[in-house]
């Protein structure tokens, strides 16, 4: 499916964007694993190949600062594409991948 297909989802495939931003924020913090977060969502392998993009990014940043600014606009991202806002290339871009 997709995580923006997810995050935009308005049944029960539905994943909470402050939810899901904690829960990475959480793993980035070493207090949860990414396998973890995989069985929380129930991601599956779509989900799963835009988790690791996320995290690729993530771990490309050169600061903590930039790591935490990078959450900041994914989460900022995600909640202007649940909004209906960003459609899916605006989510990509944002986040630059």
């Amino acid at each position: 499916m997709g995580l923006f297909e997810r995050i935009t989802a308005v049944d029960e495939t539905k994943i909470s964007v402050h939810s899901f931003g904690a829960s990475l924020r959480e793993v980035a913090r070493g207090n949860a694993t990414v396998a973890q977060l995989v069985a929380v969502f129930d991601l599956d392998a779509a989900d799963q190949t835009d988790l690791a993009a996320i995290q690729a990014k993530y771990l490309d940043q050169n600061s903590t600062f930039d790591r935490v600014k990078f959450m900041m606009q994914m989460e900022d991202a995600f909640i202007l594409a649940e909004a209906g806002i960003y459609n899916k290339s605006q989510v990509t871009s944002a986040l630059g991948f």
